[in-house]
């Protein structure tokens, strides 16, 4: 006895995206068009056991906004920009936020629920480079959830769905 391995399928209908690595895995990376675009698209996936057993596809909608993020103190230029991840994703307790900057800077994470109603605020300073910050949903109605990066201006720079378990 003992958990049954799985190998993880993933397929991408997101126009100018391709994984770039994880596939087979619980989590992949991808890369898609370059600054100043924005689009929707499905993420796919399917799981299948070491029994050769294949789960049905499960699918989550996606939109896409890739834009620089502008700093009001800084110069007009390219160099500061923000990528943000979150996993994992669903979650059934605790999930982390990758965020990649270009700038010391401010962020405050929000979770909402589908009421909108806030669930968490969390302010954190983090510095140039990347940076993984931990979120704890743990005690909340399995579900959806809305998690929301704010910078210091106020501004939603990051948006993303979170299913709790």
């Amino acid at each position: 006895a003992g958990t049954t391995p799985y190998t993880y399928t993933w397929a991408l209908a997101v126009t100018g995206w391709s994984i770039t690595s994880g596939q087979g895995t619980t989590h992949i990376t991808a890369t898609g068009p370059s600054t100043g675009t924005s689009g929707t698209g499905i993420v796919k996936v399917t799981s299948t056991n070491s029994c050769g057993n294949t789960s049905g596809f499960r699918t989550l909608g996606v939109t896409y906004c890739h834009e620089a993020i502008a700093n009001n103190n800084a110069p007009a230029d390219n160099n500061n920009n923000m990528f943000s991840e979150v996993y994992p994703n669903p979650t059934s307790g605790e999930f982390k936020i990758d965020v990649t900057t270009d700038l010391d800077r401010e962020i405050t994470v929000q979770v909402y629920d589908v009421l909108g109603n806030l669930l968490v605020s969390e302010k954190h300073q983090i510095a140039a480079g990347t940076s993984t910050m931990t979120t704890n949903v743990e005690s909340y109605k399995a579900g959806m959830y809305f998690v929301r990066l704010i910078d210091s201006n106020a501004t939603t720079v990051y948006s993303q769905t979170v299913l709790k378990q």
